[in-house]
């Protein structure tokens, strides 16, 4: 019986029916997104479908140009369809109906849309688009059908199978190199085929086949995330979560209850992880490839919120659920979400900080949760860096205050490149020259994957702040030591110390990757200015006798013939500003001093004292110690020494 998708068309125990639906849509969060979406829904009925040619908010003209099939137009027509599907269901308003129809034509008719695939995907009949749309298509396909024609379901139906379908399943028989990489292409195209096969039921001859090749699939496929929950791509990447929590959601409805795996690892898990690397206001942690500008793609959290009655997820989603509705499913969160549920602050209940050991290695440490602005938020990693879609970042430190990113990473190149899989290093966004991670005789950090940085030592503490201690020589060819010391002191403080030791005399830089541009001082002293927040650095020497530290501001570009987009044309300069210390020595000892303050205040300077270098804060002095043997912080809250001859 349809419908039977997310939303059932009579009560069944645990399920949501439409009546159910129609009910909740009076509470206060429910029916903010209600309107919403409604509000969009009526827009796209004034509207003519999206085509190749439309042009969106976000939508790159490249793209444009090239009449591209590329994520930000095909969301948004998977979006529109089922919003305005799930609002006829709702309303039965036929407005609605039409212009999923409509929208839905056009996608079937080869003059407008002559297939479904990306331009830079062309080595299969379906790609992740096909996955999307389907998806989509037989969704809304289930939520209007008992309000639509025998002749309107009929078309739906023969359009899929010609347009997709069956060249999915053709791809399937020949054995597609996406039906077993476990990354995101799986969870996309074949468990997004799989819910359409769901979806659609007996009203499609070879239903079956669409779920058999996704189920066995997806379940190896969350054996992927690590035991904390870490994603096994970048974080960025962690959006794709909502492709599992959606199959397996469909997957609950479709059984009437029978099976459901959200409760089990790793979904709360992942959700717990990325609470860590979500940033205020509303970015996420742009370790590896990304886009640093991107919102948190959090509309899976309701699901799993639900099925584990975790009022703390709950509580995260509802503190960004305001944040750009373009990239969100509304559709999902509405009928996911349930108002039954208590959101719990996360304050006082979960830890500030926090490591973790798989993939990416991560590590995090705040101020407070609740605050879109906190004061401070020192993230960072270890791993390999060879995770799908990683960077040679190993390592990598970033500093944000007060909603401001500070001390940044880079995300990826412009358009993902045509030769990224192939030079993917030639480009500084992905190189080790483009983080903020020591560099040694200008070389890459080695790249395979079994050599990991060791993390040796972590301490989290909600009343004063984190450490992080990673051994790192295993990453570089000629080094006999490098160790990185992370220092997070609470409100807004941090100290980085690189210590080194080479096989022989090289040249050795350290790189921090502004937000803004900055000049420093012959002292070593910055400044980072952003809209909300000032960050106040230093970087010195702890071997003045050693080490003639050159400290001077440049900027990024992009060469020849690496400065392509993936559709060939040029992608326009960036030019982001770093600051780079340099020295040429057997062996350093760096230490890198950062305060935050808000914008507008006056910034403190890391000065000079008989025992090492203090700055004066808000809450008192900041001071910092470090030698040989050990590194030894001192705050109004804290008062810690680092034993520094401890074997790594």
């Amino acid at each position: 019986m349809h419908p039977h998708i997310f939303v059932t068309a009579g009560k069944i125990d645990g399920l949501r029916s439409v009546e159910e639906v129609r009910r909740g849509l009076r509470e206060d969060h429910l029916c903010s997104l209600w309107e919403t979406l409604v509000a969009l829904a009526d827009a796209d009925t004034r509207r003519p479908p999206h085509t190749l040619s439309t042009t969106l908010p976000g939508r790159p003209q490249l793209d444009v140009d090239h009449q591209n099939r590329d994520w930000t137009l095909v969301n948004a027509i998977a979006q529109r369809i089922q919003r305005c599907a799930l609002a006829y269901l709702l309303t039965e308003r036929v407005e609605y109906r039409d212009d999923a129809l409509r929208q839905m034509e056009a996608l079937f008719d080869p003059a407008v849309f002559p297939d479904w695939r990306d331009k830079a995907h062309p080595k299969t009949r379906v790609d992740l688009r096909g996955g999307q749309l389907s998806q989509a298509i037989a969704l809304a396909y289930d939520w209007m059908h008992p309000l639509l024609s025998a002749a309107n379901r009929e078309a739906i139906v023969e359009g899929l199978d010609r347009c997709d379908l069956q060249l999915y399943l053709d791809d399937v028989a020949e054995n597609a190199y996406w039906l077993d990489v476990r990354t995101n292409w799986l969870t996309v195209v074949v468990g997004g085929h799989g819910i359409a096969g769901m979806a659609l039921g007996d009203d499609y001859p070879r239903s079956q086949e669409l779920i058999d090749a996704a189920d066995p699939r997806m379940v190896d496929y969350l054996s992927k995330f690590g035991l904390e929950g870490e994603f096994s791509e970048s974080v960025g990447y962690a959006s794709s979560t909502i492709q599992p929590v959606a199959y397996f959601a469909a997957q609950r409805y479709a059984s009437g209850g029978g099976v459901d795996r959200l409760t089990g690892h790793p979904f709360p898990e992942t959700c717990r992880w990325l609470c860590y690397f979500t940033l205020p206001p509303g970015r996420y942690a742009a370790f590896g490839d990304g886009d640093v500008d991107a919102p948190p793609a959090l509309s899976y959290f309701p699901a799993v919120a639900d099925a584990t009655r975790d009022g703390h997820l709950q509580q995260f989603y509802l503190d960004y659920a305001d944040i750009d509705v373009a990239r969100r499913s509304l559709v999902y969160e509405l009928l996911w979400y349930d108002p039954a549920l208590e959101p719990i602050p996360l304050d006082g209940k979960v830890p500030t900080g926090r490591a973790f050991a798989e993939h990416d290695a991560g590590f995090s440490s705040r101020t407070c949760w609740g605050s879109r602005h906190p004061p401070s938020i020192v993230y960072g990693k270890g791993g390999t860096g060879t995770i799908v879609h990683g960077h040679h970042d190993v390592g990598q430190v970033c500093v944000d205050g007060y909603g401001d990113r500070l001390i940044v990473d880079l995300g990826s190149p412009p358009g993902y490149p045509g030769d990224y899989g192939a030079y993917k290093y030639e480009y500084y966004n992905a190189s080790a020259i483009g983080h903020n991670v020591l560099v040694i005789g200008g070389r890459e950090m080695k790249h395979e994957s079994s050599v990991e940085a060791v993390v040796f030592k972590t301490e989290f503490d909600d009343s004063w702040g984190g450490v992080w201690q990673i051994d790192l020589a295993s990453k570089y060819d000629g080094a006999r030591m490098v160790r990185r010391t992370v220092v997070h002191l609470l409100p807004a403080t941090a100290f980085v110390l690189d210590e080194v030791q080479l096989e022989t005399v090289e040249t050795l830089s350290l790189r921090w990757h502004t937000a803004s541009d900055t000049n420093p001082a012959g002292d070593g002293s910055f400044l980072v200015e952003g809209s909300n927040a000032i960050l106040s650095a230093r970087v010195v020497s702890l071997l003045d006798g050693e080490n003639t530290l050159s400290i001077a501001s440049r900027r990024h570009a992009y060469q020849a013939p690496y400065n392509r987009h993936r559709l060939s044309d040029v992608f326009p300069q960036r030019h982001e500003p770093y600051i780079e210390a340099t020295t040429h020595a057997t062996r350093a000892c760096l230490l890198s001093l950062f305060t935050i303050v808000r914008a507008g205040e006056t910034h403190p300077t890391w000065v000079d004292t008989n025992e090492g270098w203090s700055a004066s804060t808000r809450e008192g002095p900041v001071a910092v110690r470090a030698t040989e043997r050990e590194l030894n912080f001192r705050s109004p809250r804290t008062d810690v020494t680092i034993d520094l001859t401890e074997p790594i």
